[in-house]
């Protein structure tokens, strides 16, 4: 019998097996749980690069997540805001001006469950990047 990991690894090499290959998809809950913090801690403060990579070397498996990248500019002010809703979310509101005009988008972070956002940066399309 093969192991979920050699048959993983048979996959990527185009060679069949028994079973089919199950890729793990650990997202954010696994990892937060092995790191042992919550999911504040963990989508604010640790990279879920690293953090993945962290989990797919404890597990011995190969696998896949997504790269939340950021870019910075230098010409735009960003002004973070954080406070706590109640014992258990934290709301971060970011305002960002750029050329003049300011863009503010507010998230929730919980302990238990992903953030979600609740204010986007763009409210009117039309309007807000008709200059650009």
């Amino acid at each position: 019998m093969v192991s979920p990991r050699q048959r993983m690894l048979d996959a990527y090499r185009g060679i069949s097996n028994e079973r089919p290959p199950v890729a793990p998809e650990f997202w954010i809950y696994y990892p937060a749980r092995y790191l042992g913090v919550d999911l504040i801690t963990f989508e604010r403060e640790i990279p879920f690069h690293l953090a993945l990579k962290e989990v797919f070397t404890a597990y011995q498996c190969e696998g896949w997540g997504a790269l939340f990248l950021e870019t910075t500019n230098p010409e735009a002010k960003v002004v973070q805001k954080v406070s706590k809703v109640d014992s258990e979310t934290v709301e971060e509101r970011e305002i960002v001006t750029y050329r003049g005009q300011e863009f503010s988008q507010t998230i929730r972070f919980h302990k238990a469950n992903p953030s979600w956002l609740v204010e986007g940066p763009i409210k009117n399309l039309q309007t807000e990047l008709e200059p650009w």
